[in-house]
Order: C-alpha cells, then structure tokens, then sequence
C-alpha cells in the first residue's frame, strides 16, 4: 500500500510539469490561402503594396499579428512577389505573386491664344517620356521638335502632341488647339498746310497691305482722289480719312488727318 501511494503522489507532482511544458502546435503558412482583392495593378511609378487576404479554414490572419510581409520586384511592369512569414501562432513562410501592367501617361498642355506677329511660343507641357509635335495646318502655325510654335497666319490649327510609350506606359496624345487672331493695322499718312489751288499727297500707308480708301468730310474746302491726292478748293479746314481694308491676318484700320487751306 505504501509504495502504491508513493507512485501516485510521484505521478502527481509531475503532471503539472507536463501540462506547463507542453508546445501549442503552430500553424504553417503554406496551408494558408492567400489572394489578392484584384487581379492585378496598374503601373504607378513608386512600390505597389497590396495587402493580400490571408486564410486558414475560417478564419483570416491579421498582418503583423500572424504574419509579417515583404515585397519584391513590385515597382516595374511585371511579376510582383509577396512573401509572408508567419508570426505567433503561425510559422514558416509562403509566398504569392500579383501582376503590374502598364500605366497610363497623362500629358498636361493647354491651348493657346495668339494675335498675328506675335513672337514664337513654347508649349509648357508635362510628361514623362520624350514627346513629339504636329500642327493641323501649317499656314497658321508651325511647331518644331522642342515644341516651339511659330505663328504663320490668323486662324486655328490643332497641334498634336504625341508621347512615347515604354515597358512601363502606354503611348499618349494630347491635342491642343491653336487660335490666332487678327492684328490690328497701323494705318499712316501726313497732313499739311495748302492755298486755294494745291495739292497735297498724303503718302498713306498701312501695315496690313489692305486697300485703302480716302474720304474729305468737307469736299467744298478740299477734294480726296482715290490715290490720297488732296486738292485745295477753299479756305478753311477739312479732315480727311483713310481706311484700310481687313486682310487675311489684319483687321480694317483708319487714321485721320485735318488739312487747312489757306
């Protein structure tokens, strides 16, 4: 009886080791499922970090607390790899792949506004990769390879802006519109100071080449011939006006000029 109770109380003593020491079984990783929310991710330009939906049976894994994750090859167009390796109550590691296609390139211009004879005008554009330029009509504008635009003549023209793609982006265009106003026409000519009888040239001209047209707001003081000949008729002072006709580039200008007779 005596070494019947010893053993019991030895066994006894010992099971608390036992159950103190005994390992809680760990999950590994590779049983798990894991995915993603798409199916795949668009280029960006900087690292891709998708946090991938992780499963054992029912229950899902939460980041950091299960499992810690790192990412490889996730910037450039391709094949991203994500490996996690177990935490807690989880152990060893696996591993998942999403893809990266190619981004979208975005190019910023605006359209322009312009009167004949002004200076050449740079198109401020932003892009990532070179780009190329093509103007609609060339007798409004030219533009060359840096995008420098060289007004032509009044009117539009459509400028094409195209961008090359790469392993990383898709090709691009951006079509802006060129608008190119009439400039205004100078028109010049000299008066003077005429007796009775004389004439006068007024030596009229205009910046635009429009055709120009003379007009005496008193023809009974002095006459206006078709070429801007002025002829004194009598005393007193008469104004006369010029006119220019609009051109394809100029609109219609005038001047006037006061005349005395003597």
């Amino acid at each position: 009886m005596k070494k019947v109770l010893t053993l019991l109380l030895t066994v006894a003593l010992l099971l608390p080791a036992f159950v103190v020491h005994a390992d809680v079984r760990k999950v590994s990783l590779d049983k798990c499922i894991v995915t993603f929310s798409k199916k795949s991710y668009t280029y960006t330009g900087v690292g891709i970090t998708p946090t991938p939906n992780v499963h054992y049976k029912n229950k899902k894994l939460k980041k950091d607390r299960d499992y810690t994750i790192y990412y490889r090859d996730n910037v450039n167009v391709g094949v991203a790899t994500v490996t996690l390796v177990g935490v807690g109550n989880y152990s060893g590691s696996t591993t998942a792949t999403f893809q990266i296609t190619k981004g979208k390139q975005v190019i910023k211009a605006a359209n322009i506004k312009a009167t004949y004879g002004d200076e050449p005008i740079y198109i401020s554009t932003e892009a990532s990769n070179p780009l190329t330029y093509q103007s609609s009509n060339r007798k409004v504008c030219t533009v060359n390879k840096v995008g420098m635009v060289t007004i032509v003549g009044a009117g539009k023209a459509k400028i094409t802006i195209h961008a090359e793609g790469n392993s990383n982006v898709r090709p691009a265009k951006k079509i802006i519109t060129v608008s190119v106003r009439k400039a205004s026409a100078t028109v010049i000519a000299f008066g003077g100071l005429l007796k009775k009888g004389e004439k006068w040239d007024l030596h009229a001209e205009t910046t635009s080449g429009g055709k120009l047209t003379f007009k005496s707001s008193n023809e009974r003081i002095a006459m206006v011939s078709k070429k801007g000949i002025v002829k004194a008729k009598r005393k007193g002072k008469v104004t006369i006006t010029i006119r220019s006709s609009a051109t394809k580039n100029y609109r219609a200008g005038s001047a006037k000029v006061v005349m005395e007779v003597k």
